[in-house]
């Protein structure tokens, strides 16, 4: 087993609880064993610590900010402290697929040339019934600024360590730092739901609209550097879908415009994540969204 090469899985949390301790569970029940675990608490106030602290597993590696520093300080502190051959994130409030850690070890095993792996991810929620799928195409492809979800990826940390979140961006550093590491680069996808992200819970008409104004501006900085075309492509999509935010959200319901965001599940995929959520959460959780699942 010591032959397998070491995966150092990222999870950088701010006041993570109760959630954290589920996600943690899916890493313990990863059918990979061979990872270490570095958790990062970014100036947590909600008891965090604490539960971090009870963790006896030595795989698991825990360090703490005195004050809030923001993702990207978190990030770039567990990056540093990573000894694996292979780096892999996990957010603290989502959830790994069982197999999701020895799926991607293998692939860039048998891939050298590849430098980063990606799976689909489905968006879930624990109070809502709206489940969908953020699909990926199979292949490997060069890339072209185009850039895959960080949370789902797998990447070689020789690579990454060359590289570093930016602190100055308060949302988007982990898109920052895979267009960097992506660059000159190949990257393969996989069509398999790895990775399941908690996002529904959270997602407000608010917050779509604070994201879009975010790509807006976004957009302007890049065309102000330079980047006119681009930047002018970010800002019109996000000009776009901003107005459609202001003039016609207000008369759709929340979950019908969550489901427009991804493809729907197929029946495999909903049992598969009903399986997932079943040996992750209590029975209270899981039992509510039996009928929708």
């Amino acid at each position: 087993m010591d032959q397998l090469p070491l995966v150092s899985v990222m999870i950088p949390v701010y006041n993570g609880m109760p959630l954290l301790q589920y996600s943690i569970k899916s890493l313990l029940n990863q059918t990979y064993s061979r990872w270490e675990c570095i958790i990062v608490d970014d100036g947590s106030t909600d008891g965090t610590l604490d539960y971090l602290k009870s963790l006896t597993d030595p795989r698991f590696r825990v360090f703490s900010f005195g004050k809030n520093k923001g993702r990207a300080h978190a990030r770039q502190k567990a990056l540093d402290e990573a000894r694996g051959e292979f780096i892999a994130m996990l957010d603290a409030d989502d959830l790994y697929h069982p197999e999701k850690l020895e799926r991607q070890v293998s692939f860039l095993v048998h891939n050298p040339d590849v430098s980063l792996v990606s799976a689909s991810m489905c968006s879930f929620g624990l109070k809502c019934d709206v489940t969908y799928k953020r699909a990926q195409d199979e292949g490997i492809k060069k890339f072209d600024g185009n850039v895959p979800p960080h949370a789902s990826s797998m990447m070689r940390s020789d690579i990454a360590k060359g590289f570093k979140y930016n602190p100055a961006l308060r949302l988007g550093e982990d898109a920052d730092f895979l267009k960097k590491y992506l660059t000159g680069r190949q990257y393969a996808l996989q069509s398999d739901i790895l990775y399941y992200y908690s996002e529904l819970d959270s997602v407000t008409k608010t917050k779509l609209r604070k994201y879009y104004t975010n790509g807006m501006t976004a957009g302007l900085k890049e065309i102000s550097s330079g980047l006119v075309a681009k930047g002018g492509i970010r800002f019109l999509l996000s000009l776009g879908k901003y107005i459609v935010a202001k003039t016609v959200y207000p008369f759709i319901d929340i979950n019908k415009i969550l489901e427009r965001r991804g493809t729907p599940l197929s029946l495999q995929e909903k049992k598969n994540l009903s399986t997932l959520l079943k040996q992750i959460y209590p029975e209270e959780i899981t039992a509510k969204r039996e009928a929708v699942l």
